[in-house]
């Protein structure tokens, strides 16, 4: 199993104790029409909303085969072991097909949760020691993500640490309905990321809803997931044209700046930096 590679703003350590989180709206109107899409395809709000998460991760990691925990409302499965806080957490992997439709990951990934059900009565240290057995450290870090939604009578106030998953992941998508909407919020973990990546991650998977509240047939890997404002400033502003001295390489024309203003930050790794 490939571990999920989620691009990172410092390098990942030994322990992850820091955690912050991340919380934005979706209107009733927009929620109704998610949950009509999902309806048409015959699955739940749940499931399109995983879909989306499983795309999300996709578009990030740029692989296609996804691995992330789920929660399950462990009253819906009574008889298992592997309950954390009234939330039972299992592994769902899917293989994102970018040249699919949205509505075929929509069956694909309503297939898989179905499947992970069957396996709720497995404990999660023995299902975690099946998938990578003997390997402590690689078991640890193996999920990098977890999505959990929860109905509108458990609505509660944003945690600063995600609740009682089985393991710490890099990021944790948890979704609480409300009569007005959803209510997203995204569990990160402060020594991975900033708050702009992970700012700018929300709105991208909002997006991704849109964009699926629109068209569910179109393929993957053409949804977008770029707000206006993103849009704009990759197709106008990077695309910018300098006009450069013929006659001078690049490495005069960096020789020739560091002479100029030879006090200017040149390189930031993490907290160094260098002139």
């Amino acid at each position: 199993i490939e571990q999920l590679l989620l691009p990172v703003d410092y390098t990942h350590p030994a322990e992850k104790t820091s955690f912050d989180v991340i919380s934005k709206d979706i209107n009733a109107t927009v929620t109704l029409q998610l949950r009509e899409t999902a309806a048409k395809q015959n699955t739940t709000l749940f499931v399109l909303l995983l879909s989306a998460f499983k795309l999300l991760l996709a578009n990030y990691t740029a692989q296609d085969d996804i691995i992330s925990l789920v929660g399950f409302d462990n009253n819906l499965l009574p008889e298992n072991n592997n309950a954390f806080d009234g939330i039972i957490y299992l592994p769902v992997r899917i293989v994102v097909d970018g040249d699919a439709s949205f509505a075929r990951l929509l069956a694909t990934v309503n297939e898989a949760t179905k499947l992970a059900k069957q396996n709720a009565g497995t404990s999660y240290k023995l299902l975690i020691e099946e998938i990578l057995p003997g390997d402590k450290n690689k078991q640890a870090d193996l999920f990098k993500a977890i999505f959990l939604m929860l109905p509108q009578k458990n609505n509660r106030e944003p945690a600063k640490e995600p609740g009682d998953p089985p393991v710490k992941t890099d990021v944790t998508l948890r979704i609480i309905e409300k009569q007005d909407g959803l209510w997203l919020h995204i569990d990160y973990c402060t020594q991975l990321f900033t708050a702009n990546t992970i700012s700018r991650m929300m709105v991208h998977y909002i997006e991704i809803l849109f964009s699926i509240a629109v068209n569910e047939q179109q393929s993957t890997g053409t949804i977008n997931m770029l707000a206006e404002e993103e849009k704009h400033r990759l197709l106008n502003f990077y695309n910018n044209t300098v006009k450069y001295p013929k006659e001078k390489t690049v490495i005069d024309l960096f020789t020739g700046y560091a002479k100029k203003f030879p006090g200017d930050t040149a390189l930031v790794f993490e907290n160094k930096t260098l002139t």
